[in-house]
């Protein structure tokens, strides 16, 4: 089975989380943002990469929140097994009129937008997949909210 790595950074602002809306392969997905991790990449330079890639911003990484603690197949190919790794992102890193509505590389094939839900009103199925939903569950453990 191969294994792929994906990171995935929590923008946190004013009660605040940016979600990533996005849609790839005719699939919807409200996640947070982020992506996979290239050879040769540690997972916070994979992170750092993807933020600039999708929304232009050179971002610092404050802590790690969650790393999946559960088998997960990729929803895209089922003989791919996915592990997660979501880490916290400075507030001071990044200027919150910076961060598009859309993202940097949307295509006809990959639509993201970007936007800002105050965390009280989420839910955990709002979220696509298990690995979201357990690790805004760990945020919101981590808030005590």
């Amino acid at each position: 089975m191969n294994i792929t790595i994906r990171v995935y950074g929590v923008f946190i602002h004013n009660d605040q989380v940016l979600i990533s809306e996005e849609r790839y392969k005719e699939v919807d997905m409200f996640k947070f943002p982020g992506g996979g991790m290239e050879e040769g990449e540690g997972l916070q330079d994979a992170l750092k990469r993807e933020v600039l890639e999708e929304m232009g911003l050179d971002v610092e990484i404050m802590d790690h929140l969650y790393t999946t603690d559960f088998h997960t197949t990729s929803t895209f190919d089922p003989s791919v097994q996915v592990l997660s790794v979501y880490f916290l992102i400075d507030q001071g890193s990044f200027d919150v009129d910076d961060i598009p509505q859309w993202g940097v590389e949307s295509t006809a094939q990959k639509k993201e937008r970007f936007s800002w839900y105050p965390i009280e009103s989420l839910s955990l199925d709002q979220f696509t997949f298990e690995t979201e939903r357990k690790a805004f569950s760990v945020l919101l453990n981590r808030l005590r909210l």
